[in-house]
C-alpha cells in the first residue's frame, strides 16, 4: 500500500472514502462492459455504459473524463450530447457525479438539462486500533467455504 492515511481527520477521511467509492464503482461499471449485453464506451470527453436493459445501473454516464483546464463550453457540450443520446434511447439513464469530476459546475449543468439527483452513497470509517473483536462467535454461527451448488443454495 502506497497511500496509507496518516492523519484521519474528518476532511481527509471524507476524501479517501469518496475517492475509493468512486474508483471502485466506476471500475465495476467498466467490468460489466465485458458482458455481451452491455457496451462500455470511452469517448474523448465522457465514458459511459449502455445496454438494451431498462435498468439505470446498466445505462450510466461515468462522468466527464478528467482533464486539466476543461472549459465550461466543453462540459456543456458533453452534457448536451450525452443527454440527447440518453433521450433517444428511451431507457432509464444515470450519471455518476463524484469527487474526481473535473468541472464543479457539472451538477448544475445536468439539472439544467433535466437530470435530477437520485441517490447519495454513504461511507463509514473506523480507527482499526479501537476495534474490539468479539471474543467468541455467536452461538450457532458457523463459517464454511462454499464448494458446491447445494452449499451455495443453503
Amino acid at each position: 500500500m502506497h497511500n496509507i492515511l496518516q492523519d484521519p481527520n474528518h476532511s481527509a477521511l471524507k476524501q479517501v472514502i469518496e475517492a475509493n467509492t468512486e474508483a471502485n464503482t466506476i471500475e465495476s461499471f467498466k467490468t460489466w462492459g465485458k458482458w455481451a449485453r452491455l457496451e462500455h464506451q470511452q469517448d474523448p470527453e465522457i465514458a459511459w455504459t449502455a445496454s438494451d436493459i431498462p435498468f439505470v445501473l446498466f445505462n450510466v454516464v461515468l462522468g466527464l473524463v478528467p482533464q486539466s483546464g476543461i472549459t465550461a463550453a466543453e462540459s456543456l457540450k458533453a452534457v448536451v450530447t450525452a443527454t440527447s443520446r440518453a433521450r433517444s434511447r428511451r431507457l432509464p439513464m444515470g450519471w455518476w457525479v463524484g469527487l474526481t469530476n473535473p468541472d464543479p459546475r457539472l451538477g448544475q449543468l445536468l439539472e439544467d438539462q433535466g437530470w435530477f439527483h437520485a441517490a447519495t452513497l454513504t461511507g463509514m470509517a473506523m480507527e482499526l486500533q479501537t476495534l474490539i473483536a468479539p471474543a467468541t462467535l455467536p452461538p450457532g454461527l458457523t463459517i464454511n467455504t462454499v464448494k458446491d451448488e447445494e452449499s451455495l443454495e443453503t
